[in-house]
């Protein structure tokens, strides 16, 4: 058998093809993701996933989160800034080490419904920039993000649970 490089089976497969251009787009968000937070944040923080324009990042831990939820505002108009098409930054906890699992409790917590978070979303459009500005599009934010997070949990699938426009 001739000793081919990988890349010559890469561009050979339409499906290794996608997974690579996926690839590289993660790691152009990685970059300007590095580029843009804090110093130290990269470290215990990254870009884990691009779902439509919703840009997933993944922190170490529930502190890290936080202040990333913090900085999501700053964060999202960076990315813009920097010609990347993002409308929204979901912030999850994934612990990276082996054996840490955080203790899993079940919190009811009531879920706004797409026409609800597109209502505020409007009303934050024409407020002024301020407190109340910021912890709207943090809530907004934060509704979206589980939202986003139960459909790919479900494949999409909408179940009783969830809330009907």
């Amino acid at each position: 058998m001739v000793a081919r490089k990988i890349e010559f089976f890469i561009e050979s497969s339409s499906d290794l093809r996608e997974i690579k251009a996926q690839l590289g787009r993660l790691r152009t968000l990685q970059q300007a993701y590095d580029s843009i937070v804090p110093d130290g944040f990269s470290q215990c923080s990254r870009v884990s996933r691009l779902e439509a324009k919703t840009l997933i990042i993944s922190a170490d831990n529930g502190v890290v989160a936080a202040k990333l939820r913090q900085f999501s505002p700053k964060l999202l108009g960076q990315f813009r800034k920097q010609g990347l098409e993002i409308t929204l930054i979901c912030i999850e906890v994934q612990i990276r080490k082996c054996g840490q699992q955080p203790s899993h409790v079940e919190v009811y917590k009531k879920r706004l419904s797409h026409k609800t978070l597109g209502t505020l979303l409007k009303f934050n459009n024409n407020i002024e920039s301020g407190a109340l500005k910021n912890a709207l599009f943090k809530m907004i934010n934060r509704h979206a993000c589980d939202l986003a997070h139960d459909k790919s949990n479900k494949g999409g699938e909408r179940t009783d649970s969830e809330p009907h426009d």
